[in-house]
């Protein structure tokens, strides 16, 4: 809340308002000799509403509830960016602005990102020094690394000058722990999820059985390439642990119990190991995404994990087979 503005997650209702929002904003470049294109193009519907989908922009409503405001931001791996900010001139210097960027930082943090990046005009009263008073620092041009230095490139071919823009960073600290992670997850959810959600419970566990791969695959999931584990029935059996069910909720932490993303269990089959499918192991996405992959790690897994409880891996083994996609955290 800023004053007599709420900063809320869009609904799909508020994204059709925003591309006015952006081409009023945009009218202040007028006189900084800035391309024509720029202030007449906004950002496409489409974008918007993948964007809204996937809980990555936010609005800035007024006492009726109409938008005034928004921020779109984007993800890769271990970074967030501000991809747009922009509110009615007439609401400007209201901090609204300020509010949705803190809105963003707030996520990027809780969804384990590292930083969250930007880049914009270094020689505009509203840009670059806007930015620093929230906690943004301009990186230096040697310093900046391929990512953002394609996102600078791209903006030239629209016709920026260069010598004129700068990329920026803040530094996040990020939800260490799984019980942070939640919390953000329950804050985002929207009104009709969040009883529901309140009510859940949820488990909190890594993957595999040493510290690169626990990393390693937490980080695939984070990148949206994994999107299935796989588990021998009978350690289950021998642990005495439920089956995964279709809805389980469960936090993804590295090897040292740092939150990473959120998952939700969206199908569960046993199988015996050699009827796992190609399909199946590319969805797992380790290595190079292949069923000779899958079955060669697997194997070496299970037979760690097996080791001493009197059986080992054959191929008529039973595998829990488990689909799963992200509901919050960078990938979402």
């Amino acid at each position: 809340m800023t004053a007599s503005y709420t900063i809320v997650r869009a609904a799909p209702g508020h994204v059709a308002a925003l591309p006015a929002i952006e081409l009023q904003a945009a009218a202040r470049f007028r006189g900084w000799n800035v391309p024509e294109a720029i202030m007449r193009v906004a950002t496409p519907a489409a974008v918007l509403r993948d964007a809204q989908a996937a809980g990555r922009l936010w609005v800035a409503l007024d006492q009726a509830g109409v938008p005034v405001g928004f921020a779109l931001a984007a993800s890769s791996r271990h970074r967030a960016f501000l991809e747009e900010v922009d509110v009615l001139p007439q609401c400007g210097r209201r901090r609204v602005g300020a509010a949705l960027v803190q809105a963003v930082a707030q996520w990027a943090a809780a969804s384990g990102h590292r930083e969250l990046t930007l880049t914009t005009f270094r020689d505009m009263p509203w840009n670059l020094p806007f930015y620093e008073t929230l906690g943004f620092a301009a990186i230096d041009p040697g310093d900046v690394d391929e990512e953002l230095t394609q996102r600078l490139a791209a903006e030239a071919e629209r016709g920026l000058d260069p010598a004129r823009r700068v990329a920026m960073c803040l530094p996040l600290g990020g939800a260490e722990s799984v019980e942070e992670m939640w919390a953000a997850y329950l804050a985002a959810c929207p009104g009709p999820e969040a009883a529901a959600a309140a009510a859940a419970s949820y488990s909190a566990w890594h993957f595999c059985d040493d510290q690169a791969a626990a990393d390693g695959l937490a980080e695939l999931v984070v990148s949206g390439r994994k999107r299935a584990t796989a588990g021998s029935l009978w350690t289950y059996e021998l642990e005495n642990e439920p089956l995964p069910q279709v809805g389980d909720l469960s936090v993804i932490t590295d090897w040292k119990g740092r939150a990473r993303c959120i998952i939700c269990t969206t199908a569960v089959e046993v199988v015996p190991f050699d009827a796992v499918t190609a399909e199946f192991a590319a969805t797992e996405g380790e290595g190079d995404g292949s069923l000779e992959y899958w079955r060669r790690a697997h194997w070496e897994f299970f037979t760690r994990e097996l080791e001493g409880t009197g059986r080992e891996p054959r191929p008529d083994m039973p595998v829990v087979c488990e689909r799963f996609e992200v509901v919050f955290g960078p990938a979402r």
